[in-house]
């Protein structure tokens, strides 16, 4: 401990730590500890010493995670994956193999060919989402669940699946954004998760928190499904499915004339 260090007291040392400690919310640091399992559950089956991953050849990340991408995980996953060892590293004040030129262009590998593979999907801009939540009428409550539904899938990019498996318990309200946890989709199959952190929009007709806000305080839902199906008389239902987002969508895409 060097002079300095030791002058201040103990209880600005105390604060600090519990600062620090708070840093990363609760469904962040369970997603890390889970994407660090991952890391040790494939170097176990390749008989590498855990002792070699902490600290990690950039060699043996980039393989890490170039393995996670033929198992076919999804791009999203592998990111928390890194990101997971690289704040690993960093808390333990060693070099950072995920600061490297190695793994940086080996993740961006993985997002190119995972690009490649969606590019028949057309995307949904800013400009064309306002013209469908003009669409929308906000006032019912089936329309406060459509506007969340196509303002959380632009913002955090999820698909249909990721979007009907959101809980809850993946969503955390700060006050002023929501940090939205991916708990499990198809190329996802253990569960992991990828923690995104969604903010305020500055155009409230975009923006995915209000939209979260009015469907929870219309819902009046405390737990389970986020996106519901919802009767004709605003009675709230079961967890929406796939099948249910394509029809939600098309619908809302043919009340404002688009194809």
């Amino acid at each position: 401990m060097s002079a300095a260090l030791a002058t201040i007291p103990q209880e600005s040392i105390a604060r600090a730590r519990e600062l620090q400690r708070e840093a990363h919310a609760e469904n962040t640091r369970l997603a890390y500890g889970f994407a660090l399992e991952g890391f040790r559950a494939w170097a176990r089956e390749r008989a590498i010493p855990e002792a070699s991953l902490l600290p990690a050849e950039p060699a043996l990340v980039a393989s890490f995670l170039a393995d996670e991408a033929a198992a076919g995980l999804a791009p999203k996953t592998i990111s928390l994956r890194a990101c997971a060892i690289s704040y690993a590293h960093k808390k333990a004040r060693l070099p950072n193999p995920c600061a490297t030129l190695e793994v940086e262009e080996t993740l961006r590998g993985i997002r190119r060919r995972a690009a490649g593979r969606d590019r028949r999907a057309a995307a949904l801009t800013p400009e064309l989402l306002l013209v469908c939540l003009a669409a929308i009428d906000r006032s019912r409550t089936i329309g406060k669940r459509d506007a969340l539904l196509m303002t959380l899938g632009l913002a955090t990019g999820a698909r249909r699946g990721e979007l009907t498996a959101f809980d809850l318990e993946h969503v955390s309200d700060d006050g002023d954004g929501l940090e939205v946890i991916f708990a499990r989709s198809k190329t996802d199959q253990e569960g992991e998760g990828c923690v995104l952190y969604v903010p305020m929009a500055s155009d409230p007709a975009l923006c995915a928190v209000r939209a979260y806000r009015d469907w929870i305080e219309a819902s009046g839902i405390t737990e389970g499904a986020l996106l519901r199906a919802v009767m004709h008389w605003g009675k709230v239902g079961a967890r929406l499915g796939g099948r249910d987002v394509d029809r939600i969508v098309r619908l809302i895409v043919q009340r404002a004339g688009l194809n």
